[in-house]
């Protein structure tokens, strides 16, 4: 499975949670939990 491109995707951040989601379909490729440390978690 190929990475896509940076123009491919685009980041949705909702309250702490940031979402990576296809541009052209919506779907979410992957999910990182940003915790109160300031780090991110998958």
């Amino acid at each position: 499975m190929r990475r896509p491109q940076p123009d491919e995707v685009y980041a949705d951040n909702d309250g702490g949670t940031l979402k990576i989601c296809y541009a052209t379909d919506k779907k979410v490729v992957s999910i990182f939990r940003i915790k109160s440390d300031g780090i991110l978690h998958r």
